[in-house]
């Protein structure tokens, strides 16, 4: 057993790498792109937008306004998201300054439209020449909200489709959530990435949906650190502030929280306001089961034929068999863990806690045989709680119903 990755650290790092890169690369926003001895290596003030240090742009302000949608509805809403952000374009709500700047054309239209008609929220133009970033640029809370990979990537797609309907907009962003919630870049999406060894004066960061999430992974891809990802990220000019929030949003969620130096948190505006809604979403991300959604999953898993390490997709749900026949009762059943959903475990490994652990299996890896087991410090409101990483053959009981 070993102590993986907190699930607070990679959301909390998700939400402050989007918002520091944003805020960061704000200044910077429309200008040529910067030879490395003349890299801008903190916050600054100006730039189009005439930023004060520390202020972010329309990318955190939509991700903020979404995250309280999500966190309203205890799940994806899509009429409250696009409410919250005509309160961003109308009122200004969830700008430091208290005014709405920096929206793209795109995300200008949709709105004015769902102003007209907000019968459908879905109004995001297909037209193929829409495919911006302004759907990619905000994900951050989309992929928290979400209980397990395939529900991550849904909202990933759905509030992209909001504004932006294109199917290159929507291929990315699926793409951009599958890779941080699994907290490393796919080979699945491998094609879709610059070759590392580019130059990087053919690295684009222009509004265009394709060049952002190349030129952010880019920018990780070819450093070891958040701070350096973050810096080498802006300093391609153009859009800079949201090519910093996507790249933000990768190297946090891969590094984590405690990888970002503290002065580029402390010089952070909206502090306070990012970390609760960061909780809320926590909380979004690890609400409970229905007992029928859970019964319903357990009748499709093929129990009878089941060897251990076996993984089956249940309705977008990735299960991974524990053991095919366990004793419970006098009688015997097969243990499976459901990714995204709660439980209750004992293990086999006598430095661990005894006794039942309850939690939720957060991440399930089929090639090592390994479930990521996130303890219930955050079902009781604990800002802190511990994830383990555990070989099945150290798991005794799982109990996936625990709760109900």
């Amino acid at each position: 057993m070993k102590q993986a990755f907190s699930y607070e650290d990679w959301a909390m790092g998700m939400m402050f790498g989007m918002a520091i890169g944003d805020a960061m690369g704000a200044p910077n926003e429309f200008q040529p792109s910067r030879e490395p001895d003349n890299y801008v290596r903190h916050y600054m003030t100006g730039g189009v937008h005439n930023v004060t240090k520390g202020e972010f742009t329309d990318d955190t302000s939509m991700a903020l306004a979404m995250a309280e949608g999500f966190i309203e509805a205890n799940d994806f809403n899509s009429a409250l998201i696009m409410d919250n952000f005509l309160k961003w374009k109308n009122e200004g709500a969830y700008s430091p300054r208290g005014v709405m700047f920096d929206c793209g054309n795109t995300v200008h239209a949709a709105l004015r439209a769902y102003e007209k008609d907000n019968s459908n929220p879905f109004t995001g133009s297909t037209d193929p020449m829409s495919a911006g970033n302004g759907g990619l640029m905000r994900l951050a809370p989309a992929i928290i909200a979400g209980r397990y990979r395939d529900e991550a990537v849904h909202f990933a797609i759905e509030t992209t489709r909001l504004t932006h309907g294109a199917e290159e907009a929507l291929k990315y962003s699926a793409a951009l959530a599958a890779e941080l919630w699994q907290q490393e870049a796919l080979d699945d999406y491998a094609d879709l990435k610059h070759p590392t060894e580019i130059d990087r004066h053919k690295v684009m960061s222009g509004g265009y949906v394709k060049e952002t999430y190349q030129a952010a992974w880019w920018a990780f891809q070819t450093t070891d650190c958040f701070e350096d990802c973050i810096i080498k990220a802006i300093n391609r000019g153009h859009d800079s502030d949201t090519t910093g929030a996507v790249a933000g949003m990768i190297a946090g969620a891969i590094y984590g929280y405690p990888a970002i130096p503290n002065g580029m948190i402390d010089g952070l505006q909206w502090k306070y306001e990012i970390e609760q809604c960061t909780h809320g979403l926590m909380r979004v991300g690890r609400r409970k089961t229905p007992r029928s959604e859970i019964n319903r999953i357990q009748s499709q898993l093929p129990n009878a034929s089941a060897s251990a390490g076996d993984v089956v997709m249940v309705d977008g749900h990735k299960c991974i068999c524990i053991c095919p026949w366990a004793s419970y009762g006098g009688g015997s059943l097969s243990l499976w863990a459901i990714e995204g959903h709660s439980a209750q475990l004992t293990s086999r490994n006598p430095d661990m806690q005894q006794g039942y652990i309850s939690g939720t299996c957060i991440k399930i890896d089929e090639k090592e045989m390994e479930i990521f087991f996130e303890t219930s410090a955050l079902h009781q409101n604990s800002k802190r709680s511990d994830v383990l990483q555990l070989d099945l053959n150290e798991i005794g009981r799982y109990d996936t119903n625990w709760w109900e």
